[in-house]
This record gives structure tokens, C-alpha cells and sequence, in this order.
């Protein structure tokens, strides 16, 4: 029953931490667009999301208190039962003589300290495994391999002119493979040129520029500058060298 428990504890503390994370980003994003929310009128859509994760959560808190509750009554119930027989038989093996009441006394104390050691072992390793369920997602950051982009150092050009070249781009976000945003793109921009990129949401053209900066690797294809490819130079380097402003407002 013990290693059911523990393992029960470690999974409802990972989705206990999940849960809050959810709820807390559905507060921060609902907060941060606050005016977008309040124009079309969604704040009750806004509430019922956040009261969902809420909701998820008070629900495995509770099976999770549930759990515990019934794992300490378990070993209370063994706890007393265990003194109750003790007693039962050393009391018939003093009457019979074959036992002596300080015999019996030092006996019950040891078996005392001894469940009362389980049991606090027990409820130390329960609060373990609880802080290592919700420390699991941090565990497997602190695990990823480092980019190649920070490991290793590339080439630096001796002038860089400045021609860039998309030959044969393709890319999909790896969580939607299956929807690609930019198919076959073939583009040059040369030297000293103004390029205005036009298009429809969601077309890509962030990403044009993204997968320049590195912030993403192509699926297919590779980019060129001034006829070296994009993955071989120091990307720290040619980052310095691009003047960039996002869409983002910063304080």
C-alpha cells in the first residue's frame, strides 16, 4: 500500500503544479489584455477559463489530502492494533509464565519507537516524493542539452556585405509539423536594398525574419550570407552585426 501511496503523491503534486501554472497564466494573460477584455466583453469567458484550472486543482488537493488521510489511518490503525495484540499475548504468556511484566513493557516500548520511526520515515519520504512530483518539469530543463548556437563558435566573416539569401526555406513549428508556414521560399536580398515583406496574418513573416536571427533552425532548405551558410557562422557574432526592432513595446 506504502509504494502505491508514494507513487500516487509524486503524480497528483506534478499535476497540482501544472494546474497552478495554467491558472496562473490565464490570470497574467486576462490581466495583461485587460482592455482587449473588457472591449468585446469576455470577462465571464475569462473567469469561467481561470475557474476551470482552479477547479482542477481543488480537485486533485482533495484527493490528494484524501490519500494522505488514508494512509496515516492505515498506519495508526497497525499502530494500536499492533500494541492491543502485544499486550493480548504477553498478558496469556504472563499468566502462563513463560513472560514477565518488565519483559512485556520493554517489549511494547521497543515496538513503539520502532512504528512510530516507520511511520515518521513514511510521512517525511510522502513529502519527498510531493516535492519531487512538482519539481519533475524543472528536473527535465536542468537535462536539456545546451544549443548548438551557445556550445560551439562558428565562422566570423572578414566583411560582411550583407547579402542574404533564403534557397529552397522550409518550416513548420514543431508542435504543428503538419502545418507548414513557409513552403520552398526562394529570396535574395542584396546589399544596401529597402525590402518591405508584405502579407496576411499568420503568413510569415515574422518568421522570415526569426529564422534569420536563428531564433529558429529551417526544416528544409538553408540561408545564405554573402554565399556562407547561416548555420556556420558565429551566431553571437552575427547577431551583433543586425540592427532589429521588434513588435513588442519595451518600457
Amino acid at each position: 500500500m506504502t509504494p502505491l501511496f508514494y507513487r500516487y503523491q509524486k503524480k497528483a503534486s506534478k499535476f497540482a503544479q501544472e494546474f497552478t501554472a495554467s491558472a496562473n497564466n490565464v490570470a497574467q494573460e486576462a490581466i495583461s489584455l485587460v482592455r482587449t477584455v473588457r472591449v468585446y466583453g469576455t470577462e465571464k469567458q475569462e473567469f469561467k477559463r481561470y475557474a476551470k484550472w482552479l477547479d482542477k486543482l481543488y480537485d486533485v488537493s482533495f484527493r490528494q489530502t484524501m490519500a494522505y488521510g488514508g494512509w496515516s489511518l492505515s498506519l495508526n490503525y497497525l499502530y494500536h492494533s499492533t500494541q492491543v495484540v502485544a499486550v493480548l499475548i504477553g498478558g496469556i504468556a504472563i499468566m502462563n509464565g513463560k513472560f514477565t511484566a518488565e519483559q512485556l513493557t520493554k517489549f511494547t516500548l521497543y515496538a513503539e519507537w520502532l512504528i512510530l520511526s516507520t511511520w515518521w520515515i513514511g510521512d517525511n519520504w510522502s513529502s519527498l516524493m510531493q516535492s519531487v512530483g512538482a519539481s519533475e518539469k524543472v528536473f527535465r530543463l536542468m537535462d536539456l542539452l545546451p544549443s548548438r548556437q551557445l556550445t560551439s563558435k562558428g565562422l566570423r566573416l572578414q566583411k560582411l556585405e550583407g547579402r542574404i539569401q533564403y534557397a529552397d526555406v522550409e518550416f513548420s513549428y514543431p508542435s504543428r509539423p503538419s502545418a507548414p508556414i513557409l513552403r520552398r521560399l526562394n529570396l535574395t536580398l542584396n546589399p544596401n536594398e529597402v525590402v518591405a515583406i508584405v502579407g496576411l496574418s499568420g503568413s510569415g513573416k515574422s518568421t522570415i525574419v526569426n529564422l534569420l536571427l536563428q531564433l529558429y533552425e529551417p526544416t528544409n532548405g538553408q540561408i545564405l550570407i554573402d554565399g556562407v551558410p547561416l548555420s556556420e557562422l558565429d551566431t553571437r557574432w552575427f547577431r551583433e552585426r543586425i540592427g532589429f526592432v521588434g513588435q513588442v513595446r519595451i518600457q
